[in-house]
């Protein structure tokens, strides 16, 4: 009888477990769904790794791992297993390296890691049904080493794979030193294991067609698949044909190898090991202080290779154990990594092409049409297109890895990079012509931020916009039908996320990036992919050189004038160096529009200049009146250097009727800034889109106070918005009877609110007072400090900066400690109370800034990008503020105070684009024509830039066009045709 209880018990048991669908984990979420018709219990079974935002393996989640796989394995109706991960960003990522750096501090302790990983990945390997991995994101580290112990590994084309874990002074610790170089060369031989060792010692990460070519994985899901339709098609074609289908070969042959991978290899390690590149990066890993990781790693992989499989793993798993305790090996490399200050990885193999280097092996690639000869014609849909191209930009130094940044003349170089292929919303172009300007100074020169922050490519394309032909296109590309292959265009050089729904905000807020600068490659090149609406057509009776030049200048003047600060006619503007570059469009664009202009401008010869183009006066800052007034404001007598300038505004308005400027342009940096706010009249604002001297600027506050109500209308804000106010600031003072105004004014709005204090007696009198659901929270920077201790400071301002262009990387230390120890923590305690589905980081849309403290630098960098405001209501008459220039005017924040505003602005969009070109048709906007520079002497165009010596408005780059003057693609071919050369 109880045999019998006991069989129905199971019976029943076994049924509800056919009909539950799904199994909830901590980690992990498994799906259940049948594959065959009527009575047939055979099921699949979808693990999804449910851990965000990266779905890192922690030792907790790697425990429920072993559960899950082993009650998978052992259950009869599960008859594959296809492993995924949430989201779209990651399919795994390794381990949690903050559990690594603070938890872990004995041997046992860190031994748990691999070990518990090992079990589960053995389990996973050995599994006696097929396990796929579905790929999407990165799969990085543990990722990827999860993936590698599936039998087969579905990706799609951007998933990212690599074991990173040298960066952090470790070594692959989940089996990725034996399984990596096994599998690739049971696949690829000798070249198969070469390219593991790139992977396990570079340390670098690859896409999915490299993975692909490489064996890491089995097949893109590319077209309208996804990865784990995919794999459930993989599924379906091995229970059709078992020992026929791919998944079914790929399920004999690991368990094939993984007997095999238990004896010697007959390969040669040591053949590898002497490949020229490896050579170069084993110095390079020894000059990082990564040599103990290298030789760990080494170490883990020669005991796999010769003495078997499972003695690789037991000694990987010991020697990782070693790096994660070893305080010169995990614990700093770590610490670095979460501190942005890890040296840089080696190059990859080939990844550095420097022209000069390559002569003959170029020579011989334009016989065979994989190059084409500089400035060669092309014929869009008749000359192929070639492997390779001649461009511009700053590469890595082989040595070491770091970018070669410095001086234009020393930095860029001439590469040969690839010719790329366009992605469905994209086109590729033949460059004719390639604007130059400041991103390019930036990008060369890595301040004030690296481009190589955005990828991890060994060099770095410079170029923002030119003149083109469209080479190819995409397939949505061509779908859309606005575009062909064969036409003129000119190229804008702003890209964003085309798909978001957040566009609808501004098409700049949604990851917008300047090409050539924020991301990997840039116009300075033969051929160029771009997006869509990148491309536009060219204004009528432009000349291509001018074509080539207009848009990112003219552009970032139209968005400034028009956009930006609305300019109307009759109003006076005064703008920052208004005899070259930038400042001349403004001056003629908006004397176009019937404003009165004043330039500033640095000697009597410019300021006749300024004159004859238009503008009613010039202040020119070599004049004996001003020639000491132009520097920023002191911390300790700014009243003073208020009064000083009263000859410069007594200037202005001897050439204004007697007014101040109702609008400003500024771009020339730390020491004109400030004066050019000075000269504001009541109500005025400063635009401003760049800062060529300096990243620090201060400005002496103005009189004048509105209501909190008042201030937040002007500012626009909305119920449900993020709302971070100041409470108290730099006194310990339990009332701030404005602060109260303040939050009762959000309050009234719906706006989701948190206050910091200074003092924590301060933040439990706020939450005393009732406010309930209207406060979010309340963070003290007292409770900050306190929990933080040295790694937390809350300056009185922001402090100061050294001139980059003197020394890069002090300038770069200063930027990263305020971020280090003023940004990071402050923001943390306050995103963790403002995050939101729509808003992970929890960055206020609004920050309620208090006349009476000076934290403008930590306001301006934590309000959301693009649309970001700071808001002042009090009187700020004589009070100095100072903040970071990038992040006001990369991301156009604004400043929004009750006598003036600081927008920042940048590069127009693609809508303005055809605004712009609306305009010019109209004449109300000029297109100057550019100075053109013969390719080979860009470098020296560009030092000229960084000299403050360049001339005119505009430089243009010429790749190919054989003659000046052309204004048509049929006139271009004829001159080609005619073996025309300029």
């Amino acid at each position: 009888e109880l045999k019998r209880v006991i069989d129905d018990w199971k019976r029943r048991q076994q049924l509800a477990d056919e009909q539950q669908m799904f199994e909830r984990y901590r980690y992990f979420t498994v799906q259940f769904n049948a594959v065959g018709a009527g009575d047939d219990p055979r099921r699949v079974a979808t693990v999804t790794v449910t851990n965000p935002p990266v779905n890192a393996l922690n030792e907790r989640a790697l425990d429920e791992l072993t559960v899950v796989v082993e009650h998978l394995a052992r259950r009869d109706d599960v008859v594959a297993v296809v492993f995924t991960g949430q989201g779209t960003a990651s399919f795994v990522a390794g381990a949690d390296i903050r559990q690594l750096l603070e938890d872990i501090r004995s041997l046992d302790e860190a031994r748990a890691l691999p070990n518990n990983a090992h079990l589960a990945f053995r389990k996973i390997e050995r599994m006696g049904k097929p396990c796929i991995a579905a790929i999407q994101g990165v799969a990085l580290g543990g990722g990827m080493e999860f993936a590698l112990a599936c039998h087969w590994r579905i990706a799609e084309p951007t998933a990212r794979f690599g074991q990173p874990e040298i960066r952090l002074r470790l070594l692959p610790g989940y089996g990725g030193t034996q399984r990596l170089p096994r599998l690739l060369a049971s696949r690829r031989g000798a070249d198969g294991l070469r390219d593991a060792l790139d992977l396990i010692l570079g340390g670098r990460n690859v896409g999915g067609t490299e993975a692909l070519a490489l064996g890491v994985v089995d097949e893109l899901a590319d077209g309208n698949d996804d990865v784990v339709s995919a794999a459930h098609a993989r599924i379906r074609e091995f229970l059709h044909a078992s020992h026929d289908s791919a998944v079914g070969r790929a399920l004999r042959e690991r368990h094939d190898n993984v007997v095999a991978w238990n004896r010697a290899s007959p390969l040669s390690l040591d053949a590898a090991l002497a490949d020229p590149h490896l050579q170069r990066v084993h110095r390079q890993l020894e000059w990082a202080g990564r040599a103990g990781a290298r030789d760990r790693a080494l170490e883990a992989i020669r005991t796999g290779w010769t003495d078997g499989y499972e003695a690789g793993l037991a000694r990987e798993a010991e020697l990782f154990a070693q790096a994660v305790v070893d305080p010169d090996g995990g614990k700093t490399g770590i610490e670095q990594f979460m501190e942005k200050r890890s040296p840089a990885l080696p190059i990859r193999r080939d990844g550095v092409r420097i022209a000069a280097e390559h002569t003959a092996t170029a020579d011989a690639e334009i016989a065979r049409g994989q190059l084409l000869p500089r400035g060669a014609p092309f014929f869009p849909g008749v000359t192929p297109l070639p492997a390779w191209q001649y461009a511009f930009g700053v590469p890595r130094d082989p040595a070491t890895g770091e970018p070669r940044f410095g001086e234009p003349k020393r930095s860029e170089v001439e590469l040969i990079v690839p010719v790329e292929k366009p992605q469905p919303n994209e086109a590729l172009v033949y460059v004719l012509a390639s604007e130059v300007n400041f991103n390019d100074i930036w990008a060369l020169t890595g301040i004030p931020v690296s481009p190589f922050d955005y990828h991890e490519e060994d060099v770095q394309v410079t170029g923002s916009g030119g003149v083109a032909l469209i080479a190819a296109l995409g397939s949505e590309v061509k779908r859309e039908g606005r575009l062909k292959v064969g036409d003129l265009v000119a190229v804008y050089s702003g890209q964003t996320e085309l798909l978001s729904p957040l566009a609808g905000r501004d098409p700049m807020f949604v990851g917008f990036s300047i090409q050539g600068y924020e991301t990997r490659t840039g116009s300075h090149a033969q051929f160029l992919v771009t997006q869509a609406p990148q491309l536009h057509p060219l204004p009528t009776d432009l000349t291509l050189e001018q074509a080539g030049s207009y848009i990112l200048n003219l552009g970032t003047i139209v968005r400034a004038l028009f956009t930006t600060l609305d300019i109307a006619p009759g109003k006076a503007l005064f703008v920052e160096g208004a005899a070259t570059g930038t400042g001349l469009e403004a001056l003629k664009s908006a004397t176009r529009a019937g404003c009165a202009v004043t330039g500033g401008v640095s000697s009597a010869a410019r300021a006749a200049f300024v004159k004859s183009q238009g503008a009613v006066g010039a202040l020119d800052r070599t004049d004996t009146r001003f020639k000491g007034l132009y520097t920023s404001v002191p911390e300790d007598d700014p009243a003073g250097w208020e009064a000083a300038g009263t000859p410069l505004l007594d200037a202005y308005r001897a050439q204004n009727g007697g007014r101040l400027a109702d609008y400003a342009v500024s771009h020339a940096g730390e020491t004109a800034f400030p004066r050019s706010f000075q000269l504001l009249a009541e109500g005025g604002s400063i635009a401003f889109y760049g800062a060529s001297s300096g990243y620090h600027l201060t400005f002496v506050g103005k009189a004048g106070a509105v209501a909190p109500e008042a201030m937040l209308r002007r500012a626009g804000a909305r119920a449900g918005e993020a709302v971070l106010l100041y409470y108290g600031p730099g006194t310990d003072a339990l009332v701030d009877a404005t602060g109260l105004e303040m939050i009762e004014a959000v309050r009234a709005i719906g706006a989701r609110t948190v206050v910091a204090t200074t003092t924590d007696a301060q933040r439990e009198f706020v939450q005393s007072l009732g406010f309930e659901d209207a406060v979010a929270g309340v963070v003290s920077l007292e409770d900050i400090r306190r929990r933080n201790g040295a790694n937390f400071d809350w300056p009185a301002t922001m402090p100061r900066l050294v001139d980059a262009k003197r020394d890069i990387e002090t300038f770069r230390a200063g930027v990263r400690d305020f971020q280090d120890r003023t940004l990071k923590p402050f923001g943390n305690a306050v995103g963790a109370l403002l995050r939101s589905p729509d808003n992970p980081r929890g960055a206020p849309d609004l920050v309620f800034e208090r006349a009476g403290h000076d934290a403008l630098g930590v306001s301006t960098s934590l309000v959301k990008p693009f649309t970001g405001r700071v808001v002042y209501c009090e009187d700020m008459a004589h009070r100095r503020y100072a903040f970071y220039a990038p992040q006001v005017w990369t991301r156009q924040r604004r400043i929004l105070m009750p006598s003036a505003s600081i927008l920042g602005t940048h590069l127009c969009n693609a809508f303005e684009v055809t605004r712009m070109n609306d305009m010019i048709a109209a004449r109300l906007l000029e297109v100057t024509e550019p100075s053109v520079v013969p390719w080979h002497d860009l470098p020296t165009a560009h030092q000229a830039m960084w000299d403050n010596a360049h001339q005119g408005a505009t430089y243009l780059v010429n790749h190919a066009l054989p003659v000046p003057g052309l204004r048509s693609r049929d006139a271009l071919f004829e001159a080609w045709a005619a073996g025309a050369r300029a």
